[in-house]
């Protein structure tokens, strides 16, 4: 009787991590109809003149995350002190 020849591992990587429409696997990752609004976490520091945000904890431990000075624009952002000042205040 002949015997199956098995499938190579690279083949078998390949077809479970292949972005196939029709695979069932990837449906739930699709970010089609997803927004997300970064501006409503972006925060404008008046004590230290920082701009800060708040971040996943996969992106940072500590949860938010202080910008240079210049790099984002602080129009329209709100004022909220961040954690850093709040902690020297108390």
């Amino acid at each position: 009787m002949p015997q199956k020849d098995n499938e190579h591992i690279i083949d078998y990587i390949n077809r479970k991590t292949y972005k196939d429409p029709k695979n069932e696997f990837w449906k739930h990752y699709s970010k089609r109809n997803k927004t997300y609004h970064v501006d409503k976490s972006v925060f404008y520091c008046v004590s230290c003149d920082n701009v800060w945000s708040k971040v996943p904890k996969y992106i940072d431990f500590l949860l938010w995350r202080i910008y240079p000075k210049g790099h984002i624009p602080t129009i329209n952002k709100k004022r909220k002190k961040c954690p850093n000042c709040r902690g020297k205040n108390e």
